[in-house]
C-alpha cells in the first residue's frame, strides 16, 4: 500500500496538472454524493470548485505542452 502511494505521489510530482485533475474528479464524485443526499446547496458549491480546479490542471497541461514544443 505505501508503495502504490509513493508511486502515485511521484507521478503528481513530474506531472503537476494531474493533481488538479485528480482533485476534479474526487470533487465530482462527492457531487454525486451529495446529490443523492439532497444537498443541492452543497454540490454546487462543491461543483463550482470542481470545475475550478479542473480549469487549472488544463492550464498547466496546456503549458506544458508548449514548453515541451
Amino acid at each position: 500500500m505505501t508503495r502504490r502511494i509513493l508511486l502515485f505521489l511521484n507521478y503528481l510530482r513530474e506531472n503537476t496538472g494531474s493533481g488538479f485533475v485528480t482533485i476534479f474528479m474526487i470533487l465530482l464524485m462527492t457531487c454525486a454524493f451529495l446529490l443523492i443526499g439532497k444537498n443541492e446547496k452543497a454540490a454546487e458549491s462543491v461543483a463550482n470548485w470542481a470545475y475550478l480546479f479542473l480549469v487549472i490542471g488544463v492550464i498547466i497541461k496546456v503549458i506544458e505542452l508548449r514548453k515541451d514544443k
